[in-house]
């Protein structure tokens, strides 16, 4: 953060406002790997003003798809849909399919953790066909996990154990340690309380190996339905709670208790 901090103070020129642009951007983007949400989104919405202003829209339309997912991990999923809508339109404007088909999948996923989960489907099954063709392997895993998703809410649990299953084996022989995670936790869903329990204690102990402290809030979630002590649940709800709280996803525990814990989407 040092460097973009001299960067912005030593070697832009006064004016050069795609620079500055860029610069705001990747801090915000460094905030958000940080899980520090407030300040991404910060950060980000000042890379997105200064791009509108030097009417810079093809940059700005990456800038609002990446202001889209901070909003997203912070909870808020309605202002995430507006931000994927307006990439989409310009993604569209561009003819830019790469970033037109990864704002559907995310837009599907929004539609996923908003309840609405036929509509979900349909968006998020053309992602994972469009993502399986073009070899986008770890983009076709999480959408594989969100179509699980989608089937568990339906009702067809055998389905979303398959793609669960097979999202998970995929994660392991490519080695995405994140979506490793994820996959635990939706494998977990299928599970009885003490196996669900192991799966996700093991988890839990990769989030924090590699520092992925949503994954970290959203397995100690997942795991309070395991156990049937009260005061277990009080800690990990507390843990977990205060995780979220510090990144600046309130939102998320929103309408939520220790009888009805979210289900956490990690994205950081």
């Amino acid at each position: 953060m040092a460097d973009l901090d001299f960067e912005q103070t030593h070697y832009i020129p006064p004016g050069d406002l795609l620079a500055l642009a860029s610069i705001f951007a990747n801090r915000g983007l460094i905030y958000y790997s940080m899980a520090q949400l407030n300040q991404a989104e910060i950060s980000m919405q000042q890379a997105i003003s200064i791009s509108e202003a030097a009417n810079a829209r093809w940059i700005m339309m990456r800038q609002v798809g990446n202001m889209g997912m901070i909003a997203f991990a912070r909870g808020d999923l309605r202002k995430a849909i507006l931000y994927i809508d307006h990439q989409i339109s310009l993604a569209q404007q561009f003819g830019d399919q790469h970033e037109l088909l990864l704002a559907k999948g995310n837009h599907g996923a929004a539609l996923l953790y908003l309840g609405q989960y036929q509509a979900a489907m349909k968006e998020i099954k053309e992602c994972q066909e469009a993502f399986k063709a073009a070899g986008l392997t770890e983009l076709l895993i999480g959408a594989t996990l969100d179509l699980a998703m989608c089937l568990l809410n339906l009702g067809d649990k055998e389905r979303s154990y398959a793609l669960t299953e097979e999202a998970f084996e995929l994660a392991q022989n490519t080695d995405f340690q994140g979506l490793q995670i994820i996959a635990m936790r939706h494998l977990a869903l299928h599970k009885p309380p003490d196996e669900a329990r192991e799966i996700l204690a093991k988890a839990l102990d990769l989030a924090k190996k590699i520092d992925r402290e949503m994954d970290i809030a959203g397995c100690m979630m997942s795991m309070i339905p395991t156990t049937s002590l009260w005061q277990e649940k009080a800690v990990l709800w507390k843990e977990a709670a205060n995780i979220i709280e510090s990144m600046g996803a309130s939102a998320w525990l929103d309408g939520h208790s220790i009888t009805n814990p979210p289900w956490i989407l990690a994205t950081t």
